[in-house]
């Protein structure tokens, strides 16, 4: 699935997720454009994902895109500030969404 925002018709922020198995959802995939960075876009988009995932859990590799954006670091800080907590080695982390 495909979440993605739009700004002036272009798109500026999107996620890609698939699922690996009745509960497992791979967020495959996470970028916000240039100068569209730092305005809460992908955490809203992350929130949208959670919202429609409910009782599943979602998985996601701290991999940065291209030489673009945050680096392995940062992706790690952003996401465990969302809720996500780290599975060992790989830099895989994870939110149960099961309550």
């Amino acid at each position: 699935m495909r979440y993605d925002i739009h700004f002036n018709s272009e798109n500026v922020s999107y996620i890609f997720t698939k699922q690996e198995s009745a509960r497992e959802i791979l967020i495959d995939g996470v970028r916000t454009i240039g100068e569209h960075r730092r305005k809460g876009l992908a955490s809203f988009l992350m929130n949208q994902v959670e919202l429609e995932n409910e009782g599943n859990i979602l998985k996601i590799k701290a991999e940065p895109f291209k030489d673009e954006g945050m680096d392995v670091k940062q992706l790690i800080a952003f996401y465990t500030r969302l809720g996500y907590k780290a599975i060992d080695g790989d830099n895989i982390l994870y939110k149960d969404l099961g309550y």
